[in-house]
């Protein structure tokens, strides 16, 4: 299926879909722990884009298009940010400069292939990904050169990620 055709179907009820090599994929509903813990990774974004006065905007669960088989796959992150202007009409968020995921225990490899993913696109400055097992959240943050076009692998990037104890408090 292309992205043309994608964004054109209409599959009915409430899932998430994203378009993965061609192929549609429903997300799996978020659990509790899932949205307390991306409650408060934007809240401490937003907080940050407040702080430096920024015209940036973060978006919760944007559609965004990978570079690598643009026409092939439409991803969607749990939140992201970018400084261009949001176009309302627009299905798809253009320009992220930030994207983050959490990493749940039960879909670990589709978010690194996701990561990977989103290390194509041009304008992406910073992927994060919040790692959690129980309450003991952990942090991965950096570069797309470090997340993935340095061919770097998902375990590699598994084990960069360092713990952080209350991380994305304020």
């Amino acid at each position: 299926m292309s992205l043309d055709e994608f964004l054109a179907w209409n599959p009915g009820g409430h899932e998430t879909w994203q378009l993965v090599g061609g192929v549609p994929v429903a997300m799996a509903p978020a659990s509790t722990v899932h949205g307390k813990l991306l409650g408060r990774l934007a809240q401490a974004v937003e907080n940050h884009l407040d702080a430096q006065n920024s015209t940036c905007s973060l978006v919760i669960e944007p559609g965004v298009v990978p570079h690598l088989l643009a026409s092939h796959n439409y991803r969607v992150p749990d939140l992201a940010v970018t400084c261009a202007e949001i176009e309302a009409r627009r299905p798809t968020l253009t320009d992220p400069v930030l994207v983050a995921e959490i990493l749940s225990p039960s879909n670990q490899s589709e978010t690194w292939d996701n990561v990977l993913a989103y290390a194509t696109i041009p304008t992406v400055q910073e992927i994060l990904v919040l790692r959690w097992s129980s309450w003991a959240p952990t942090c991965c943050a950096g570069s797309p050169m470090e997340a993935g076009r340095s061919k770097r692998s998902r375990s590699e990037l598994a084990t960069s990620c360092w713990t952080a104890s209350g991380c994305g408090r304020r």
